[in-house]
């Protein structure tokens, strides 16, 4: 048990919260009573027994726990319904938009059929400060499965970035660059239309700034005519190491998969600047990205400065997956030339790529016509992956 600094217990407030975490299945009480630490720092109102946070905490915990829910199981659970329930709070409904936990009994059939429109429609259209409330995988090793995933560990351990925050000074290891540190939020989009059955593909969006890249003018009719949810997660800062950032991307598409039926062949990552840089990365280390879009970044496959653990045998293996990477720029982009430029590389190795010209000039996101353009281009050209071992999010 943990003590504060006065001798007394931490976890004696919760109540009926020590009860559940003395009966948690087979996660390890340290890592668990960490994980209710964390919980509580965050939402302070969970440690007061019957108010909403904690009553709301315990009944997620008892559905967790009657239909065997597999999320219980991950150490940090206490986090991950904290923040559910947190977010089922925030959103005035009582249901949790996190971890699929379902009831022992199963409602009348126009019951269950109305509850389902009804969820639907709170998850379609534009939700702002969503909270991104599931982990990418269980431990810091289910971040770095990809197929150069001992070498990025290798790397993000020992120094902080190969993208923008190198010379800094910043450093973070790599367990704490992918644990949740910090309460961060997505901006998400999904379509109108969509009917709360239907698969969608995602298109996972970062930015080079702290906050979130808010969807342009446009993207809404965009998504809708692709039929893909559009999600950008804030603290993806180019001053926060590059392990921190892409943490926080694949905690954004974890938390989507949670809420959403998805198109596992259909999932796109791109960024603006840095974060189009960090896109790219993304895309070469984890395969379950059918394609990548890049916006205003240029970026030199196999060159020491911007894939230093890549060898050339890792090349030939990245072209084989037949993955597509479409570059947007336009005039007046101070990248321009070297995202021209830098195409040879890609082109050298036979890896599917393109140079999109965004519409609106400037060292700029790219606009509705072109983020489409990309999109669709990069379905044309990319292979869509199958049974992918890093679609790790049925925690």
């Amino acid at each position: 048990m943990n003590l504060n600094p006065n001798g007394k217990s931490r976890l004696k407030p919760l109540a009926g919260i020590l009860i559940l975490l003395l009966a948690a299945p087979c996660a390890p009480a340290q890592d668990v009573a960490t994980a209710q630490q964390k919980a509580i720092s965050l939402y302070p109102d969970l440690a007061k027994a019957g108010s909403p946070l904690n009553a709301k905490f315990v009944a997620l915990y008892q559905q967790a726990k009657q239909s065997n829910s597999p999320v219980l199981n991950a150490w940090d659970w206490p986090e991950v319904l904290a923040r559910q329930a947190a977010a089922a709070l925030a959103d005035g409904t009582g249901q949790s938009n996190g971890a699929a936990i379902t009831a022992t009994t199963s409602p009348a059939p126009a019951q269950k059929e109305a509850q389902q429109a009804s969820d639907a429609a709170s998850l379609k259209g534009l939700r702002e400060k969503v909270p991104i409330s599931v982990r990418y995988a269980a431990t810091v090793d289910g971040y770095f499965k990809g197929p150069f995933g001992k070498k990025l560990f290798k790397l993000y351990n020992e120094q902080c970035s190969i993208v923008d925050v190198a010379k800094k000074g910043v450093f973070q290891k790599c367990s704490e660059a992918v644990g949740w540190d910090t309460d961060e939020t997505m901006t998400v989009y999904c379509p109108k239309s969509w009917n709360g059955s239907a698969k969608l593909g995602v298109y996972v969006n970062i930015s080079p700034g702290d906050g979130p890249l808010n969807p342009r003018s446009g993207y809404s009719d965009s998504m809708d005519a692709l039929n893909m949810i559009y999600v950008s997660p804030s603290g993806t800062s180019n001053d926060k190491a590059d392990m921190r950032r892409i943490a926080l991307a694949l905690d954004s598409l974890a938390t989507v998969r949670k809420q959403y039926p998805i198109d596992e062949g259909s999932i796109f990552v791109g960024g603006h600047s840095g974060g189009g840089a960090i896109s790219v990365v993304m895309g070469i280390n984890y395969p379950e990205f059918r394609g990548v879009i890049c916006q205003c970044r240029n970026f030199y496959l196999g060159n020491p400065s911007c894939s230093p653990y890549v060898e050339e045998k890792d090349i030939r293996s990245i072209a084989r997956r037949k993955q597509a990477y479409a570059f947007v720029t336009g005039p007046g982009d101070m990248n321009h030339d070297a995202i021209v430029e830098s195409m040879a590389t890609w082109k050298t190795y036979h890896i599917d790529s393109t140079v999109i010209e965004n519409d609106i000039p400037g060292h700029t996101p790219a606009s509705a016509k072109a983020l489409k353009e990309a999109l669709e281009w990069a379905t044309a050209h990319g292979k869509s992956p199958q049974n992918s071992d890093l679609s790790l999010s049925d925690l």
